[in-house]
């Protein structure tokens, strides 16, 4: 699959509505036509660094998820504070995605939702191998996505079946040679 190719999968999602909103360490995940666990839903995972803007204005960024529960007084107020800082991104759950676009040069996502709502993933590596993901779970389709490229999970799937049947194919000619 080429950028071009995920780009076109991304077009299908403008006008749709994300249904469900999960930050999960310092990631963002962003879900159309269903919730987790639901077999149709499409997910968008940003893994850092990302930014979350609303009206121009950057609100929470992927390192301010980055909490240390030592520089609170209690685990709950570290909790607290973690649930606090996910809320401010809540909008973006039932907002309309207007634009999605990969930049073809860094791989980097922004997705523009109504409201003046942005995500915005950009690499911090260049040795990186996934900086988000797309997942299309009717399609059973999970892309990763660096500024290497798009590595595509079954893809990765068949590699690793056919470097296994090479050395299981490799293993048994060296057993018949040494018979």
């Amino acid at each position: 699959m080429t950028l071009e190719e995920l780009q076109t999968e991304l077009n299908g999602l403008i006008h749709q509505t994300c249904t469900f909103k999960r930050i999960a360490g310092n990631s963002i995940i962003i879900y159309f036509f269903g919730e987790p666990g639901d077999d149709s839903v499409i997910g968008v995972f940003v893994d850092p660094s990302w930014r979350y803007q609303k009206n121009g204005r950057i609100i929470l960024g992927s390192y301010d998820l980055q909490i240390d529960e030592e520089d609170f007084d209690s685990k709950e107020a570290c909790e607290e504070r973690f649930h606090h800082l996910c809320s401010l991104t809540d909008g973006i759950t039932g907002a309309e995605l207007i634009s999605c676009a990969i930049d073809l040069e860094s791989s980097d996502i922004n997705m523009e939702f109504s409201g003046g709502q942005v995500v915005r993933n950009f690499a911090n590596s260049g040795f990186e191998d996934k900086h988000w993901t797309y997942r299309n779970l009717q399609k059973k389709l999970t892309a990763y996505v660096s500024q290497l490229g798009v590595a595509v999970a079954a893809a990765i799937e068949e590699s690793r079946a056919a470097d296994l049947l090479r050395r299981l194919s490799a293993k048994r000619i060296r057993k018949n040679r040494e018979s």
